[in-house]
């Protein structure tokens, strides 16, 4: 991974690079006098005389908890997407794209355990201990065991949180177990967590909304005490069809009858109060999306799928949905065509952006070895019904692991890396909240207070899919205290 800039003195010329998949950032700001680079988003706006927050950014940023490349939360500052470089002679300058992900290469008849092993196996190679990420999921507990294959004393990091539902440290022992790795790990009670909150808040270099980089935090900082470099499991649902928005997106197009079932039902789910913290509310969700996707396009269903606030609950409080660059759909496999758009959209801008930003905060990189070029090539070469079909998602990832992992682990539920967002709103962050929604604050980002405050009421009388929209909120108003005079609300 890489994100690099190289000027030739001979030819007078820049270039600004970024690696295949967007592992490490790279922004960048031009202008008629100078262009200026930064690994990071705040430092390039000490050099803007007034930074503007751009609207769109401001809408894709609530809707999806992150604002997507090209674009950054302020206007004249650009990230340089994954896969393009950009080159600076006198006043030119362009950009082009260099690597896509459906980029094919000759993988000498290696197995996908084969290429995973050997990617591991590459990315343990150190001058400092090298460390795991377990949570007990199927991906880091693949990358473990590969790792204690190839190292007998590696040791695995993760943790857990004092909330049945969420937490998963009982995952992560088992795994542990299993592989005969020693396992740190430490489970984190609400005050242990708010006592760090400040710390999190200004490690976040742009804005940004999911939860669970507050987990990450904690995960690096957990680690960073004893390790400098960790190796995850990211990547591998967006090759392999991980995702539950996978399958329902299977669904939608191979079994119609399970959408127009769900949407039946969706009026009687969406009475049950609560979101992904609890278990029954937690299914009504999931029911009320899926039955919303019946008579929608392609496009639209990976809109719906994708987004944590909805475009519909956006314009409630007087915000523009961001709408996602329309993608040409190839209708010979459109779920491997759905997996390549998360690959170029999802990945790189939240799930590596949020491991890259909070591993850093604490000194600690983390590699990523489902994201070796040649493996992504071969999964992406195979055909979808390899990956996901009525039964779940990486189905050819589990049948090659199904030697090195159990069955419990490779079965289980799949849950994304959660904390209990929704209790900790209503409860020690509620005045925080109020503030970020409050006229002052409201009008600083073009929302309607007396909306804002109608969607809090319904948040507190337990519609669960508000959750994210606030706490994106919050973390806006909070990066914006530690950030003052960074982005300048529109006149």
């Amino acid at each position: 991974c890489f994100a690099f800039a190289f000027f030739d003195h001979q030819e007078k010329r820049l270039v600004l690079a970024r690696d295949r998949f967007g592992i490490k950032p790279l922004y960048f700001s031009n202008s008629q006098s100078q262009i200026c680079f930064s690994s990071e988003f705040r430092s390039l706006l000490q050099l803007i005389d007034t930074p503007v927050h751009s609207s769109l950014a401001l809408s894709a940023l609530i809707q999806y908890s992150f604002v997507p490349g090209p674009m950054s939360y302020a206007q004249g500052v650009q990230k340089l997407l994954p896969g393009h470089v950009a080159v600076v002679e006198g006043n030119r300058f362009s950009i082009r794209r260099w690597y896509k992900p459906s980029d094919t290469t000759k993988t000498q008849g290696k197995s996908l355990l084969d290429l995973l092993s050997d990617s591991v196996q590459k990315r343990l190679v150190s001058d400092v201990p090298v460390a795991t990420f377990l949570s007990g999921g199927v991906d880091s507990s693949a990358i473990t065991a590969l790792a204690h294959n190839h190292d007998q004393n590696i040791k695995a990091y993760s943790v857990g949180f004092e909330q049945g539902y969420l937490d998963e440290s009982k995952w992560a022992r088992m795994a542990a177990k299993h592989i005969g790795c020693e396992l740190e790990l430490i489970t984190f009670a609400e005050d242990d967590v708010l006592e760090r909150f400040p710390r999190f808040i200004q490690s976040l270099d742009e804005p940004f909304g999911d939860s669970s980089a507050l987990a990450m935090f904690l995960l690096a900082e957990h680690a960073s005490q004893d390790v400098k470099v960790c190796l995850s499991g990211d990547g591998a649902d967006e090759l392999f069809g991980g995702y539950r928005r996978h399958r329902a997106f299977w669904k939608a197009k191979n079994q119609e009858w399970q959408v127009s079932a769900a949407r039946v039902l969706a009026p009687f789910s969406s009475r049950v109060k609560g979101g992904r913290e609890r278990k029954v509310a937690d299914i009504g969700r999931k029911l009320s999306k899926l039955g919303s996707l019946h008579g929608l396009s392609n496009q639209q269903i990976y809109v719906r799928l994708t987004e944590f606030t909805s475009s519909q609950h956006l314009e409630q409080i007087g915000l523009i949905p961001f709408d996602i660059p329309e993608y040409t759909w190839q209708e010979n496999d459109l779920v491997n065509e759905y997996l390549l758009q998360d690959q170029q959209f999802i990945l790189p801008n939240d799930m590596l952006a949020k491991v890259d930003t909070m591993s850093m905060a604490h000194g600690l990189e983390v590699r990523v070895p489902f994201l070796d070029h040649r493996l992504v090539e071969w999964a992406n070469s195979q055909e979808s019904k390899q990956k996901v079909n009525r039964r779940g998602g990486k189905l050819i990832l589990k049948q090659a692991l199904s030697e090195l992992l159990p069955q419990e682990i490779l079965n289980r539920p799949k849950r994304g890396f959660e904390i209990p967002v929704e209790s900790w709103l209503k409860g020690p962050l509620r005045s925080n909240v109020l503030e970020a929604i409050s006229k002052e604050h409201a009008t600083n980002i073009g929302a309607e207070k007396a909306a804002l405050v109608t969607k809090w009421k319904e948040f507190e009388a337990g519609n669960g899919n508000l959750a994210s929209m606030f706490w994106t909120l919050l973390m806006l108003h909070e990066w914006k205290k530690v950030n003052p005079l960074c982005v300048h609300p529109i006149p």
